[in-house]
């Protein structure tokens, strides 16, 4: 039974982090883009673009407003990798049915 509610909690913890990646993350890379800026991040969905967030590329740049669209775009996008790792880790291990 706990190992259920842990792996429900990861889950949650997933969608969770997706979807608030889904909305920030392209909202960070619209302010880049506006900036003149992008070429430093890469696009939102992009592998360059992802990593560039979740290392907090944009913590050099000084703008109040990026930092403030970046940062919830950083940390949902470490509740997502965290959830989708959680997940996977209590899943293979059986310890959830």
């Amino acid at each position: 039974m706990a190992g259920m509610f842990v792996l429900l909690s990861f889950i949650a913890l997933a969608t969770a982090g997706l979807t608030g990646y889904a909305i920030f993350a392209p909202l960070t890379w619209r302010h880049l883009l506006d900036r003149g800026l992008a070429e430093q991040a890469g696009s939102p969905i992009s592998p360059r673009g992802i990593a560039w967030l979740l290392r907090g590329g944009f913590a050099g740049i000084d703008d109040r407003n990026l930092q403030g669209l970046a940062r919830p775009a950083q940390i949902l996008g470490w509740c997502l990798v965290i959830g989708l790792v959680g997940t996977a880790a209590v899943w293979l291990s059986g310890w959830a049915p």
